[in-house]
């Protein structure tokens, strides 16, 4: 049997007993849950993530001329929105001091207590915020029938934020760790 040196020993030693003061344990590490992403880019032969800025990715790749860095940014996650849940027409008219209910709805895909409610925009409109508390004017509840969470935001109107007649409007966001959102719905705006 071969005797493992003390130069190799020691160190590896030193390094669990420094892991286990700053209090990592490897049943942490492996009880983590992590999401991995393949970084594909075209034409490289090879490509490396060395790192985290923000909620990009960053790193470099070998192609035939030679090597590069690169900035990879998730995309935007693509959200079921509902104006007015629980009613047929997404029809309104426009006032300054009206509310517009809008359902996120969640999904096996989609937390929705995961949202940053803060970042939310209906076409330039901003959840309400109520009070002296400063709190918004959101809840969470089952808007239909998926058993998937949904969250239900209430936009401050604005009249003339759209212009009348049938079409869409767009509803822009974030999660909480920065991933973009956005999702579509027909409205109609009553003159």
């Amino acid at each position: 049997m071969k005797k493992i040196s003390h130069q190799i020993l020691n160190p590896i030693i030193f390094l669990a007993i420094l892991l286990s003061i700053i209090g990592w344990h490897p049943t942490l590490a492996i009880a983590r849950e992590y999401t991995f992403t393949t970084i594909d880019v075209p034409g490289a032969v090879n490509s490396w993530a060395y790192g985290i800025d923000g909620n990009n990715i960053v790193g470099y790749y070998v192609d035939a001329n030679g090597f590069h860095g690169f900035l990879a940014s998730p995309g935007v996650k693509p959200i079921t929105v509902d104006i007015r849940p629980g009613v047929y027409s997404n029809c309104f008219k426009q006032n300054e001091k009206g509310l517009i209910p809008v359902a996120i709805c969640g999904s096996a895909d989609l937390d929705v207590t995961q949202i940053d409610i803060g970042t939310l925009s209906l076409r330039g409109l901003s959840v309400k915020i109520a009070g002296e508390s400063n709190k918004y004017l959101a809840h969470y509840e089952y808007v239909n029938d998926d058993n998937y969470l949904d969250l239900i935001v209430q936009f401050q109107d604005s009249d003339g934020w759209i212009a009348s007649g049938n079409g869409y409007t767009t509803l822009t966001g974030k999660l909480n760790n920065g991933t973009p959102i956005e999702g579509k719905e027909t409205i109609c705006i009553i003159p």
